[in-house]
């Protein structure tokens, strides 16, 4: 099994990307990670555009899990979560019981001042174990890539 292509996702960010290429962005991530639904959110010069794709239904109750957000801005690493009902470190999240979430993907990406640039979020509810070690590590690879992208400066 070949790793994936991060050229798709550094072509995007080596421009001023617009919000139809952050949409695309979106979208190959979510192809990539066999994901349901994504979100990606940018923060720059206190201006935050918000992309999401998925479940238009779900999009305005619940568009992420808060608190596995909340986990990759503590701890500052990615989140995978292989089964969230048996997951520990979400306990008993209401959310994502009512939402019925079966498995999530989480990460940030930073500036070189430590300050979050940018967070990619994924989730899936048909199934048990739809992410793995793996998309999480390339998922952590393109997050890196903000730092370098124009929306670095």
């Amino acid at each position: 099994m070949s790793s994936p292509n991060l050229k798709p996702f550094e072509e995007i960010l080596s421009k001023r990307p617009t919000r139809a290429d952050l949409e695309q962005f979106l979208e190959l991530l979510m192809e990539e990670n066999f994901a349901e639904r994504g979100c990606l959110w940018l923060e720059k010069n206190n201006e935050m555009t918000f992309v999401y794709h998925g479940d238009e239904e779900l999009r305005d109750r619940f568009p992420f899990s808060r608190k596995v957000v909340d986990s990759v801005l503590e701890d500052g690493r990615g989140f995978v979560s292989f089964d969230s009902r048996t997951d520990e470190r979400l306990g008993p999240s209401q959310s994502i019981a009512v939402n019925n979430v079966r498995s999530c993907l989480c990460s940030a990406a930073k500036g070189s001042n430590g300050e979050v640039q940018a967070i990619a979020y994924f989730d899936n509810c048909a199934s048990i174990g739809n992410f793995t070690e793996a998309d999480l590590e390339f998922l952590n690879q393109v997050m890196a890539l903000f730092e370098k992208s124009q929306l670095a400066d």
